[in-house]
């Protein structure tokens, strides 16, 4: 049963937070700071990179569901997976991170961005890792969008 005496006490300050999508201005400054203490947290040292004007539009253009939270999540993975050196964050670096709906959004067709500098080797399994989540984690449907066979595509998952 709920009391009501319990929501007049509690109720003395209100206090009016609309959603993020209410708030495109805000986000520059979240992505900011979400993305220093993302890496602060990871303990690399330096200034943050900035994000482009383009990033930063299609970022502003996006609903955000998952409100500010998202952000923060999407901002973790950029610091996460951020290559060592980077000044500029823009769209081709956040394809691979960005949710399908704001990918879909930025007009990003969901190809594979690939860091200057990657191995062989790590470039083979980040467009395996891509295929594999496009085809829903079956590996037929990813073996057939990678154009190998399946056989090949089990050998190197077992590789790992």
């Amino acid at each position: 049963m709920f009391r009501q005496d319990l929501l007049f006490r509690l109720n003395v300050l209100v206090i009016n937070l609309p959603p993020l999508r209410e708030r495109a201005g805000d986000i520059e400054l979240l992505v900011r700071h979400f993305l220093a203490r993302s890496l602060a947290d990871m303990g690399k040292a330096g200034p943050p990179p900035e994000l482009s004007r383009q990033a930063l539009k299609m970022l502003g253009d996006y609903r955000w569901p998952g409100n500010v939270r998202e952000l923060r999540n999407l901002m973790a993975r950029v610091a996460v997976r951020l290559p060592e050196g980077v000044r500029e964050i823009g769209i081709g670096l956040l394809a691979p991170m960005l949710p399908a709906k704001l990918a879909g959004a930025a007009g990003v067709d969901g190809g594979v961005w690939i860091p200057r500098g990657t191995t062989l080797t790590d470039a083979e399994w980040l467009l395996i890792d891509a295929a594999l989540k496009e085809a829903g984690y079956n590996r037929t449907q990813a073996a057939k969008l990678l154009g190998i066979g399946e056989r090949t595509l089990r050998r190197k998952l077992n590789q790992s």
